[in-house]
């Protein structure tokens, strides 16, 4: 039966060129990370999920959804929502966890767990 609910059972985080940065194991753990951003700087990512035959998708153009993250600390990183991605930015040098929710009108359809998130000292160019 098809529902306008996200029916996943798993979130991959991607970074922009196509990485696998993280992803979950039955929503209960995350196999991967942790997430890092470099001091003032940002870290584009793409939040795809697994439904429970294992095929893989995304939020696509599905206006009644959204991603959004959770942070557990704040002034340590900011969430820039995009269409079915968006971008980490760096606020303060420490680490925090954040979780991704698939936002459904006014209630989540799939929250992960959370993930450590390190803002990281610059590298020099």
């Amino acid at each position: 039966m098809v529902t306008p609910h996200v029916e996943a059972q798993d979130a991959l985080v991607f970074d922009s060129g196509g990485r696998l940065l993280a992803r979950t194991v039955d929503n209960q753990r995350w196999q991967g990370g942790p997430l890092e951003v470099p001091d003032r700087a940002s870290l584009p990512v793409v939040v795809r999920f697994l439904d429970f035959q294992g095929t893989e998708f995304g939020l696509g153009d599905r206006r009644d959804l959204q991603l959004r993250l959770e942070s557990e600390t704040d002034g340590v990183v900011a969430w820039e929502p995009l269409a079915g991605r968006g971008v980490l930015h760096a606020l303060a040098p420490g680490t925090t966890r954040v979780r991704f929710l698939v936002w459904h009108v006014s209630h989540p359809d799939f929250i992960t767990p959370w993930i450590p998130v390190s803002v990281v000292p610059a590298t020099a160019p």
